[in-house]
This record gives C-alpha cells, structure tokens and sequence, in this order.
C-alpha cells in the first residue's frame, strides 16, 4: 500500500478571470503546519513564507521572474519588489530562495555569489539577478557542486535541443543551515519542460537555555553528532 503525504499548498498568482499565465507556490508538509508563522501573496511572481522549524527562524521566497524578453520596466519592478523582500526579512532569519528565474548566471572561479559549475552563457536576468546577490550578500548555489550537466540543466527544449539553468536555490551567504547538494532530476514528470531542482538541507543543532533536557540527551548519546 502507497502512502501518502499531505501538504499545505501555498499560492499566488494572477486574478481568476484572468489566463494562468504567472503564479508561484509552496507546498509544505502538513506536519509542518505549526511551525507557519504568516505568509504573504506579494504578487503574482514573489511569495513569502515565514516558518520557525528547530528553534531556527525561516523565510523562503518563492519566485517566478520576467522572462527575457521581457521589457526593462517588468524586470526592474520584480527585482525592486525582491529586493524589498530580501531586506524585510532581516538579519535575525534565515532565508532560502527558490523558483524560475529566467536568468543565466554563467561561472565564476573564486566567486562568493556564482560557482565554478555553472554554465558557460550569461544573459541580461542572470546579471541582473548577480547584482541584486551581490548587494544583499547572498549565494546562487546551484554552481557550487560539480554535477554532469544532465544533473545541472534546469529547463530543457527538446524540438529546439535546448538546455539551461534558470532555476535556482538562494541563500545568505552567512547562512547557518548547511547546504550539502543542489542538483536536478530527471525522473519526476509534472507536465513542464523545467526539471525537479532538489537541494538537501541539514539543519545544525540548537543549543539553548529552554532547551536543556533535550541538550544533555543528545550530549550523552553522541557528543560528535552535529545535525539533525
């Protein structure tokens, strides 16, 4: 017998008279409903969920950015309203972006915003989308992990034998959860031409004054153990 999990689903997107052609959304699992603290519909490209999960504070901005082409005036609207977003958010949470950004960011060596792994090609939206992580000091980690292209590869046109990154994970640059992959799946199949980009996340403990029992459970278990 399959089992299956339940998840609260998150949405925002364009009025309902309206054709579905923007929109992002979270699902999160429903074991998780407690720790949602408020989210909020920003607009039909940006959302933004705060969670509290293992006494760490989270925000996570789903995105669907301007395509290419695109005129100047859309672009710099979203990214104004992202970076809005970005600053609210504040230096005591810890945040996670994620979704379609339309960008190509290209590779950098000894970079703290791009990896090494990227692709080659970079584009007007990936500068744009370097620029706003330059200044609020966050990390694309997608270039980080040295994957087969296969494995990084985003979105993919077969008729045209197309191939690109343009979906991403975003963190702080300080961030205090651990990032160990990014990569992309080809196996899952949901009727789009864009690819699963899974990034695993480990949270470190938090040791606090209200959390002591639980403290010197796991110190006498395995003083080594560092993540959950």
């Amino acid at each position: 017998m399959k089992h299956w999990e339940i998840y609260i689903h998150i949405f925002s997107g364009v009025k309902k008279y309206e054709r579905a052609k923007r929109g992002v959304s979270v699902l999160i699992n429903k074991k998780w409903k407690g720790s949602i603290k408020n989210w909020e519909s920003i607009d039909e490209r940006i959302l933004r969920l705060d969670v509290n999960i293992w006494d760490y504070k989270l925000t996570i901005i789903g995105i669907y950015a301007p395509k290419e082409d695109n005129g100047a005036t859309v672009k710099d609207e979203f990214f104004a309203n992202l970076n809005e977003e970005i600053v609210k958010s504040g230096s005591g949470r810890q945040l996670i972006l994620m979704g379609d950004m339309h960008g190509r960011t290209g590779r950098r060596t000894g970079d703290t915003v791009v990896g090494n792994f990227g692709e080659d090609k970079r584009k007007d939206n990936g500068e744009r989308l370097i620029e706003l992580c330059t200044q609020t000091s966050l990390k694309i980690w997608n270039g980080f992990f040295n994957h087969k292209n296969i494995h990084k590869y985003t979105w993919s046109q077969h008729t045209k034998n197309l191939k690109t990154i343009i979906d991403y994970v975003i963190t702080k640059q300080d961030l205090e959860l651990k990032i160990q992959n990014v990569r992309a799946y080809r196996g899952p199949n949901c009727g789009t031409d864009h690819k699963l980009l899974v990034a695993k996340i480990l949270f470190p403990y938090m040791y606090t004054k209200t959390n002591t029992k639980r403290r010197k459970r796991i110190t006498m278990v395995d003083k080594k153990r560092k993540y959950n």
